[in-house]
């Protein structure tokens, strides 16, 4: 495992390649101590060059993240590999780590530019109250105040019947026979006393 610590727009950046594993998990540990030894608020550890993240690895980046939280500070992920990515969706990591798909993106947001959008959604700021859905542009007295309608209420889904298993065949305990006479018990003869 290789890292490289560097700083760009106040952010410092620890680019790892290789793989982290567990005998380079304490490497991995100490880069990315001393990279938030440094004063600074914003934090971002680029993946793209990580062949494997073992739960060694795993486990190092959940202390980071503990670390830089209570120091108030952003921690996020940039450029996952797809073998990274994987292990994140399988470990649920990606619901704790902010991640972006580049260095660039993630000093945008995490320092609140707002200079990189997604690619997929116009700026809100092109959108009208008509462009979004359920909203319709009320007539107004001012030509570039619009005020946006409630929007209707979607149809309601039809109840759908929650799916139970069968229920479980009833266990039944085998019958026993009533006796009409309980056993009679004898008392074992004693041996003769001399």
């Amino acid at each position: 495992m290789i890292g490289k610590t560097e700083s760009s727009q106040g952010c410092k950046i620890l680019r790892v390649s290789g793989r982290v594993d567990f005998e380079s998990a304490l490497d991995f540990e100490h880069q990315i101590n001393a990279m938030i030894q440094e004063a600074g608020d914003c934090y971002i550890i680029e993946l793209s060059q990580v062949e494997l993240l073992s739960s060694a690895g795993l486990r190092v980046l959940l202390s980071t993240a503990k670390r830089v939280a209570h120091r108030n500070a952003s921690l996020a992920v940039a450029a996952p590999s797809e073998v990274v990515r994987q292990v994140f969706e399988i470990s649920h990591f990606n619901l704790l780590f902010k991640i972006f798909p580049s260095v660039p993106e993630a000093i945008a947001a995490l320092k609140g530019k707002p200079e990189v959008a997604p690619q997929e959604e116009p700026p809100r700021s092109a959108l009208t109250s008509s462009d979004l859905p359920g909203q319709t542009e009320a007539k107004s007295s001012d030509p570039f105040v619009s005020s946006p309608q409630p929007a209707a209420e979607p149809p309601r889904a039809q109840k759908e019947e929650a799916i139970r298993p069968d229920p479980p065949p009833s266990i039944s305990r085998p019958s026993v026979p009533e006796a009409a006479e309980p056993p009679t018990i004898l008392p074992l003869p004693l041996p003769p006393t001399t």
